[in-house]
Parts: C-alpha cells; sequence; structure tokens
C-alpha cells in the first residue's frame, strides 16, 4: 500500500539498529546512521519498497522510507507497535484496511 503513495517506491531506504547482537561480526562498511538525542544508530540499506519484509541477518527494518520521504515507518526494537507518519490519504488507507474485513458488518 505504501508504494501507491510515493513517487520514490524503488527507492527505500532500510534502518536496522546495530545494537542487536545478530548483527555482531557485521562488515563495518555498511553504512550507517544516527539518529536521536541518544544516538540510536542504524545500518541503512538501501532498496525497492517491496523489500520492506525482507530480513538482513534475520531481522527486520525498524526504520523505513521513500527517497521522497512521502511517509515514515519506525518500529522501536524493544516496543511491539509500529508508528507511520504520511499525508492523511495515506494513514486513512492504512488505517481502513486493518480495520475493514470484506464480509464483515465493522
Amino acid at each position: 500500500m505504501l508504494a501507491n503513495h510515493t513517487r520514490t517506491p524503488r527507492a527505500c531506504f532500510f534502518g536496522f539498529w546495530e545494537g542487536n547482537s545478530a548483527f555482531s561480526g557485521i562488515d563495518r562498511t555498511i553504512p550507517r546512521i544516527a539518529l536521536g538525542k541518544d544516538v540510536f544508530r542504524y545500518y541503512l540499506l538501501r532498496g525497492a519498497v517491496s523489500r520492506a519484509g525482507d530480513p538482513f541477518h534475520g531481522l527486520l527494518a525498524h526504520l523505513w522510507w521513500p527517497a521522497d520521504r512521502a511517509w515514515f515507518v519506525a518500529a522501536h526494537f524493544d516496543f511491539d507497535c509500529i508508528f507511520v507518519g504520511g499525508t492523511a490519504a495515506c494513514i486513512d488507507e492504512l488505517v481502513l484496511a486493518l480495520i475493514w474485513k470484506p464480509g464483515t458488518s465493522n
């Protein structure tokens, strides 16, 4: 769904929190970014938005966004929740997909 709300669906960034033990021994030349006042560091990979569900060292991306920055997805590594920021149309489509089930009255 998110691919429909960006002009750059083939250029997406994926951030994986570097503090996970799954990354021990990882190639240190992989690009990284630092975010926040506590300086959370993430390995940064790039690919099409359709690759968002592809694991890296067994883990899914904690952060992802398209090159045009039309939306942003964040999944904190310690919590069972996902935050999504985007246009009203983008968020409306996501919410409707989550709450509306064909063949039900909700």
